[in-house]
């Protein structure tokens, strides 16, 4: 098996493809449809690439990797690009953490019934990622009456996601963990307590938000630093690209917000 890299992005490439029984014509169809940097990729350039004739960026290698999903394995010039990208790790989904606590319970609760001391641990938890109060978010995505997903070390809470269903739609209005372990297992549960709706959710300004804009999610709200975005569940749970970019390794998903960034600022001067 070929691992891949810039010098065996062909052949690993063409490797993978043929393992998962695609064709080419199958995987450009796949990859325009899952992520917006791969919009445009035809057949042609699916050939191209596997025959060497054109390398691509090292952003869409590393999305290819990513997308069946495998690790990138980065040269000396490649590494000093993902440095400069892991600056935008995001400590409310876990990326940075010192300690692995592990879970010893995880429950779901009325947000009106939990214990004051679980709800003061969270609604700060919430204000210190992202900035705006609880009360402010459930009121702007017109949540009256939430439950609240609770992952526990002890007493104290490592990992939690606030939201309802209403209708066909399950509301999102808070999520965080304190650690890989826990955002592993948070992540996991609001894939399948949203499986099936119709998501809504609350994303401050961060790699995050640019990942939903990348898979097709529609913004319908901002609010301060904060963007409020709705698809279905299974956009952002199924999608190729999120095995990695929410579970593991986020190096795309921290590389393409670093090129939007630089692209942002380039287009000031």
């Amino acid at each position: 098996m070929t691992a891949f890299s810039r010098k065996t992005f062909s052949e690993a490439m063409r490797y993978f493809r043929k393992h998962n029984k695609l064709s080419q014509i199958e995987l450009s169809d796949q990859l325009s449809r899952s992520h917006a940097l791969f919009q445009n990729v035809s057949q042609s350039m699916v050939s191209h690439w596997e025959g060497g004739n054109v390398e691509p960026s090292l952003l869409r290698r590393l999305g290819m990797a990513h997308f069946f999903p495998q690790p990138y394995h980065y040269d000396h010039i490649e590494s000093g690009r993902l440095q400069k990208a892991l600056r935008y790790r995001e400590e409310f989904l876990g990326d940075r953490c010192l300690y692995e606590y592990p879970i010893s319970k995880k429950d779901i609760f009325s947000w009106d019934a939990l214990p004051a001391s679980l709800k003061e641990m969270i609604a700060q938890g919430h204000k210190n990622t992202f900035s705006t109060p609880i009360e402010v978010v459930l009121r702007t995505m017109n949540i009256t009456a939430p439950s609240v997903l609770c992952l526990l070390h002890g007493s104290a809470v490592v990992g939690h996601a606030l939201f309802t269903v209403q209708g066909n739609v399950f509301k999102l209005a808070s999520y965080g963990a304190v650690s890989k372990s826990a955002r592993h297992e948070l992540t996991k549960a609001i894939s399948d307590l949203s499986c099936s709706y119709e998501l809504y959710t609350v994303v401050r300004s961060s790699s995050l938000e640019q990942y939903l804009k990348d898979i097709y999610m529609r913004k319908v709200a901002q609010l301060d630093a904060l963007s409020f975005y709705r698809g279905m569940s299974s956009q952002v749970f199924e999608n190729p690209f999120s095995h990695c970019n929410l579970y593991d390794a986020a190096d795309f998903r921290l590389m393409r917000y670093s090129q939007m960034r630089d692209e942002a600022a380039e287009a000031l001067f």
